[in-house]
């Protein structure tokens, strides 16, 4: 499989896998690496999923116990969608769609997706739209489980002009979103770049 999301599911000490693309097809599924027994765990969640995507984002609220899948790409559409897997019971398990007030970002494929766990947000950047790569930047405000919003961050510093399939990371300590790496238009990066959420200043390493 390629092109999955994992996230860690502290509590439950599992790693959960969602999604992707074998040879054949893409994929729904949802599986868990059980981190004491060092096995894997198939599940079926009851509600209606994100169904088969590849190159979606995926966090772990470790507030509401959930994980949260945004994004990615079905056989022909890209998503911007958000769906929440409720993940505090083992065996459990439920998808249920998000509905966040306020200018969703654009659909797309391959964006860095992070967990500022101090805000209680989701960040989005970079990926690949309809019609071309991306370099804005998103907030989801968790705060209300009930109500998620939707925020466009204004930034200065310059990204390179944006690229996908980037890894990522959120340095709690610092306050900063790292990437590194990545695909542009016609080329592979090997560069990293940082955004200081202090003073929303992109730089580059």
């Amino acid at each position: 499989v390629v092109y999955a999301t994992a996230v860690h599911d502290a509590s439950n000490a599992r790693i959960l896998l969602y999604g992707g693309q074998t040879y054949y097809d893409l994929v729904a599924d949802l599986t868990a690496y059980n981190l004491t027994t060092s096995s894997w765990e198939a599940y079926t969640p009851t509600g209606v999923g994100p169904g088969g995507r590849r190159g979606h984002g995926a966090i772990f609220d470790s507030v509401s116990k959930r994980m949260l899948v945004f994004g990615g790409e079905a056989f022909y559409s890209l998503s911007n969608e958000v769906f929440s897997l409720a993940a505090d019971t083992v065996g459990a398990e439920h998808w249920s769609l998000l509905s966040p007030s306020g200018l969703a970002p654009d659909p797309r494929v391959g964006a860095a997706v992070v967990y500022d766990e101090a805000e209680s947000r989701m960040l989005v950047t970079g990926g690949q739209g309809y019609y071309g790569l991306l370099t804005d930047v998103w907030s989801l405000d968790l705060t209300s489980t009930e109500a998620a919003v939707w925020g466009e961050l204004s930034l200065s510093g310059d990204v390179g002009g944006g690229r996908m399939f980037a890894a990522s990371a959120f340095d709690p300590v610092n306050r900063a979103l790292l990437m590194f790496g990545g695909q542009g238009l016609y080329e592979t990066h090997a560069s990293a770049l940082c955004l200081d959420m202090t003073t929303m200043t992109w730089t580059t390493a």
